[in-house]
């Protein structure tokens, strides 16, 4: 016999929105601002975050593919500054 009673917001909100929730922090948003364009509250998502591995893996992946994105553009950034420098040297 299955589940009984009512869907949880993980189950109705989050899951059927992964992906933009993928978007939204790879765009660099907030956790706080992501719970609220989907339409849960902040202290619900930390709720899910806390309980379910797959929801809280899902987050930190994103954001490191953030971090390392954003590191990445540093460094181009700091290549592009250097070869200025030197050609303005030359």
């Amino acid at each position: 016999m299955g589940k009984r009673g009512r869907k949880n917001s993980y189950e109705t909100v989050i899951l059927p929105k992964k992906e933009k929730i993928r978007e939204l922090i790879s765009q660099g948003y907030s956790e706080k601002d992501v719970a609220a364009k989907i339409g849960v509250s902040y202290a619900t998502w930390k709720k899910y975050k806390k309980q379910i591995s797959a929801f809280s893996s899902l987050i930190l992946t994103e954001r490191e593919k953030n971090i390392k994105e954003l590191e990445k553009r540093k460094e181009e950034a700091l290549e592009r500054t250097a070869t200025a420098s030197e050609n303005l040297h030359v």
